[in-house]
């Protein structure tokens, strides 16, 4: 959470490496559908599970990345 930004970036990279979906277009061959994460959690694990997105907003926030969450 205190990394520079590079760390921050570093992180997020390896976390959609982990549990990004596989990059697409949309069905017009030009426009490229966004990014996404496809994450889940033992429901034993819930609290800890929004901590951790509350995180993941914060470094999505800092590197200036605009998200939505579903």
């Amino acid at each position: 959470m205190n990394g520079s930004h590079e760390v921050k970036a570093s992180f997020l990279s390896g976390l959609y490496c982990a549990e990004g979906f596989t990059p697409a277009m949309q069905k017009n061959d030009k426009t490229p559908k966004p990014l996404g994460l496809n994450m889940s959690k033992r429901k034993r694990l819930e609290k800890e599970f929004k901590e951790f997105t509350l995180q993941l907003e914060k470094i999505l926030k800092d590197l200036n990345i605009d998200y939505s969450v579903l």
